[in-house]
């Protein structure tokens, strides 16, 4: 017991070194092992106490940590059982016989995305009973409703709007068939077109993304212009593209730039971003992130941590040399 108690100290000591200014692959490491723990931690008290998945935490979780696992760091063995329990507790019905997907449609996507990176037929299988929940539910002009906390965010609610809907034309993009589009993607990517640009990173990372899935050369290239454009002295994004830096928004601008076309300006930003996170980091893995609603927006909490948390665990392993 002694010796694993001083094994443990000092793997806690190197961490604490080895975060101290470099980007060495080693410490980018060292930094997302410990926003690992974070994560875990603070997810397994949501799933025993809260027992929710729609709230965007597990979602946020579970992809996140199997990206991490893609890249050889160290997860928990529970992590398919949260994943599992995740696609059930979605396709389930609560007491009034309403599907729990339907009331959180941006969650669903999340859960999508981390099926994608498990990588097995069980989880495509549950990708398949979770996309028609996507097609639900959709307004007259082609959008869908942000779900949750979501539409009191700090940004204009058609801003959230836009990105919730862009999230889910995303997913139905890569898991519906190319020869026959449901007519839901259609008229989203309808009310999508010729939008004015948003006010937040979040809005330019889900455009590039989706410019990306249908291949639209000219609009990639003009959005990821414009998000490196926004990338701030200190090396980071705000959740806001005019706040300070924060890990919410930073770990989700990584995540594009680990889709976009390597090139020296792109590799440049990512060693930027990488960097501003390793220094950061709080002792405990977590990340200060001021709140995503209007009445916190100044404000470090408990939400916004997480997700910050959660964000930049995706964004460095996706980007991990």
């Amino acid at each position: 017991m002694r010796f694993a108690v001083l094994a443990f100290i000092a793997w806690s000591c190197h961490l604490s070194v080895a975060g101290a200014g470099d980007t060495s692959t080693e410490s980018l490491r060292n930094t997302i092992q410990k926003g690992i723990q974070y994560v875990e931690a603070k997810g397994i008290y949501w799933i025993e106490s809260k027992k929710c998945v729609s709230c965007h935490r597990i979602g946020n979780m579970t992809w996140g940590l199997l990206s991490a696992r893609d890249k050889g760091l160290q997860v928990s063995a529970q992590l398919d059982e949260w994943l599992t329990w995740s696609n059930e507790d979605l396709l389930r019905k609560n007491d009034k016989g309403k599907i729990v997907g339907t009331g959180n449609r941006s969650g669903v996507v999340q859960i999508i995305q981390a099926n994608a990176l498990a990588k097995t037929d069980d989880y495509s299988r549950f990708t398949q009973q979770l996309t028609p929940l996507l097609l639900t539910g959709q307004n007259e002009d082609g959008s869908w409703k942000p779900g949750g906390q979501l539409p009191s965010q700090k940004r204009a609610k058609e801003e959230t709007t836009q990105v919730t809907t862009m999230w889910i034309a995303l997913a139905l993009l890569q898991n519906t068939p190319d020869t026959e589009p449901p007519a839901q993607l259609t008229k989203a990517l309808a009310y999508l077109r010729d939008k004015p640009e948003g006010k937040t990173t979040e809005w330019l990372v889900t455009q590039y993304l989706l410019a990306t899935a249908q291949q639209q050369d000219d609009l990639q290239s003009k959005t990821m212009a414009r998000l490196l454009e926004f990338q701030q002295e200190d090396g980071g994004w705000g959740w806001n593209l005019d706040e300070p830096s924060d890990a919410l928004a930073t770990g989700m601008a990584l995540y594009a730039l680990s889709q976009a076309p390597s090139n020296e300006k792109v590799a440049t930003a990512i060693s930027r971003a990488q960097q501003l996170l390793v220094k950061t980091q709080s002792e405990d893995g977590s990340w200060q992130v001021n709140g995503t609603k209007t009445n916190k927006r100044d404000t470090p909490i408990e939400t916004s941590i997480y997700w910050g948390a959660s964000w930049a665990v995706l964004g460095l392993s996706e980007t991990l040399p």
